[in-house]
């Protein structure tokens, strides 16, 4: 497929990392190259490990069998001082909020812009939604850099007031 053709949705599937997936050919890098966020070490590296120490679970994104991103997810809470909600605002809610961690994720160098990366988004929500007729999960959170803030803002989530000056950025998405 050339990469310029309409992506179709029925193609795209997430799969559990295992030892099988081949990723030498993989790219998490930045356009010059760089990896500032360290994803291209963590993919090539440390994911499998990672999975295998219960710290996180990777997905692999594929299109026609072919593998264009993948992300980490983990159980995870958000601080109530965190958030600025009415809810937050509420005496009762000093504790934190039960959430899900999108901890990683990158899309394959030659795939970006294509959408695969709001497929990704709408997929870790939908997972969110349904963990949380099962167990408490009332948000979707991470932590990002500065300049990547936007991409999630325009995918619903909310820059944590009480890191504006700081990086790490926390965002967050209320999910229920």
């Amino acid at each position: 497929m050339a990469i310029d053709e309409k992506l179709d949705s029925n193609f795209i599937d997430f799969v559990k990392l295992a030892p099988r997936h081949n990723l030498k050919d993989f790219d998490a890098t930045e356009i010059n190259g760089s990896d500032p966020a360290g994803l291209q070490e963590f993919i090539q590296e440390e994911a499998l490990t990672h999975q295998a120490e219960n710290l996180g679970v990777t997905y692999l994104v594929t299109y026609k069998n072919t593998i264009v991103g993948f992300l980490t997810l983990a159980m995870g809470n958000i601080p109530a001082r965190k958030i600025d909600l009415e809810e937050a605002k509420d005496k009762r809610t000093k504790r934190p909020y039960p959430a899900l961690l999108l901890g990683r994720l990158a899309v394959h160098k030659p795939w970006r812009s294509k959408g695969i990366g709001t497929f990704m988004m709408d997929w870790v929500s939908g997972l969110a939604r349904d963990l949380s007729r099962f167990i408490g999960c009332r948000y979707i959170y991470l932590h990002c850099a500065m300049d990547k803030t936007g991409y999630y803002e325009r995918r619903g989530f909310m820059l944590c007031e009480e890191d504006e000056d700081r990086p790490p950025k926390w965002m967050y998405k209320k999910i229920v």
